[in-house]
């Protein structure tokens, strides 16, 4: 234990683990190749079942498994390559956001970077069903 304490004081770094940053809220300008059109946000009765068309059942884990169950899990995925963000400010508030939370967590300069991995449309009243409660911890560290 002790030379896991002798490690831990050679860190000359922030120990915080998560960040928030508070910024205004805009629409990314999000186009679906495949739809050839921006998604309008929320989505409008005619793109949801078009979205879900283009894309596939997106499976879940359970225990060490992988599972498709729509009975279960009702999401589908897109894959990065299909999408595009079509408005410039969106890239800069992403850019804005991971400069600060390198001078949060006293990282060097451009060593963060953002990649977005899929999107993941629920269908209405979709849920995971079936998972043991998490007990919240009702106080964080650090303030």
């Amino acid at each position: 234990m002790q030379e896991f304490l002798d490690i831990l004081d050679q860190v000359n770094r922030s120990a915080y683990f998560s960040y928030f940053l508070d910024e205004k809220a805009f629409l990314p300008g999000i186009e679906i190749k495949a739809l050839n059109e921006q998604l309008a946000l929320p989505l409008s009765k005619s793109q949801a079942p078009a979205l879900i068309s283009v894309a596939r059942q997106a499976p879940y884990g359970k225990s060490e498994k992988t599972l498709v169950n729509t009975k279960v899990h009702k999401c589908w995925e897109i894959d990065e390559s299909d999408i595009v963000f079509h408005d410039k400010a969106w890239t800069k508030m992403i850019d804005k956001m991971l400069h600060k939370a390198e001078k949060y967590f006293d990282i060097e300069d451009k060593s963060l970077e953002a990649h977005i991995y899929k999107l993941l449309p629920y269908e209405k009243a979709a849920a995971l069903y079936h998972i043991r409660p998490v007990r919240r911890l009702t106080t964080w560290w650090p303030p």
